[in-house]
């Protein structure tokens, strides 16, 4: 429960500490939103043609890229802080680099898994509306699963050379509920009022759309900060347990 609470306390002030944090996603969810207002993806209830479609997907990975930038940039503004030394946060080694690519190619096949599981789900009759809980399943079942090496994927980002892939799992697996709670509990609450949100919207008059995507993009910025906040409680715990005394 304190680690919870922690993971909590320590969200907004370093969003107040490095504004890049709230600046950075703030802005990229709201372009979004503007283009899939102009789009009319609110007014077809999600339903858009090939094209936009296309449109859309460009628009959402210039998103992902930049809330997986501010994700990497909290997690390292608390590593470094810990240490003493929160500017660092903002300038990357070599083996940052380093870590970053491997964190890529074990990530991307897992979103891609995520991404194949949801699809598969809407398979499933009483699940083929249920869009959010098919999120939710999906990313259950993937973020469990990853779980057990995430500690050690997070020590890339973060430039710890003492926490080793075979170290990591061994020291997650009998504690993988526990850490699984901490990683829902920085995603489960924002992630279920952005998804509300967007349902909200859906067919209402122009002026509710906006304010309500005004607001959604507000929630979005602290999700993406609560979610790295998730992650650093799962790597704090386990490298704790690696170095008791450290």
């Amino acid at each position: 429960m304190s680690e919870i609470l922690a993971l909590y306390k320590r969200i907004f002030p370093a969003m107040k500490s490095m504004p890049l944090l709230l600046i950075l996603p703030l802005a990229v969810e709201m372009l979004q939103h503007v283009v899939e207002i102009k789009l009319g993806f609110y007014d077809l209830h999600g339903a858009l043609p090939p094209e936009a479609r296309s449109t859309r997907l460009i628009f959402g990975i210039i998103k992902v890229a930049a809330l997986a930038a501010t994700l990497v940039l909290a997690l390292r503004w608390w590593a470094f802080s810990d240490q003493g030394d929160p500017k660092r946060a903002l300038r990357p080694g070599l083996r940052f680099m380093w870590g970053l690519c491997l964190f890529l190619i074990i990530q991307v096949p897992t979103e891609l898994i995520e991404d194949a599981l949801e699809q598969g789900l809407a398979l499933i009759p009483a699940l083929a509306e249920a869009r959010l809980a098919r999120a939710v399943i999906a990313l259950g079942v993937t973020t469990f699963v990853s779980g057990l090496w995430l500690a050690w994927s997070i020590g890339l980002l973060v430039e710890d050379r003492t926490l080793g892939f075979v170290r990591s799992v061994v020291i997650s697996a009998p504690r993988i509920l526990t850490l699984f709670v901490y990683v829902l509990a920085g995603t489960l609450p924002l992630m279920t009022v952005h998804y509300g949100l967007s349902y909200f919207a859906m067919g209402k008059p122009d002026w509710i759309v906006w304010s309500v995507n005004v607001i959604d993009a507000v929630v979005v910025c602290v999700l993406i900060v609560a979610i790295a906040s998730g992650f650093f409680s799962v790597y704090r715990t386990v490298r704790k347990l690696a170095h008791p005394a450290g």
